[in-house]
């Protein structure tokens, strides 16, 4: 089954196994999709045009998903990707974070592989 409507997608984890599947559940729906395994990479690795949306793993050594989303919202020209943050931390602290830092949605961990790539459509598409 695809997407109504294809998008193009970056997904940064640093969990290879986690980055993999992500990125399985997201092509079978239709999207394209750049896998990175961590947040400097990502930045590194920006395509031109940017992607629709970027979905990033909090903790990453390095650069983690907060700090990925807070460059992302300060460069004019990222600024307006979408951002989902995924996250096995689902305590109130941190989802306040993940807004601070300018997320656009969350999803905690382990996602559900049969309803994923549904949850970020409906994400992207603003719902």
């Amino acid at each position: 089954m695809t997407a109504t409507r294809p998008y193009s997608l970056m997904v940064v984890d640093d969990e290879r196994a986690i980055l993999n599947l992500l990125g399985r559940l997201l092509e079978a729906r239709g999207h394209e999709v750049q896998l990175c395994h961590a947040g400097t990479a990502a930045l590194i690795d920006m395509p031109e045009p940017p992607p629709d949306g970027i979905i990033t793993d909090i903790n990453m050594l390095g650069t983690d998903g907060l700090a990925l989303a807070r460059e992302l919202r300060s460069t004019a020209a990222l600024k307006d990707i979408k951002i989902i943050a995924i996250s096995g931390d689902t305590d109130d602290a941190t989802k306040a974070a993940i807004t601070e830092a300018g997320a656009d949605a969350f999803i905690g961990k382990p996602i559900n592989p049969t309803t994923f790539a549904e949850q970020i459509e409906a994400i992207l598409q603003g719902a």
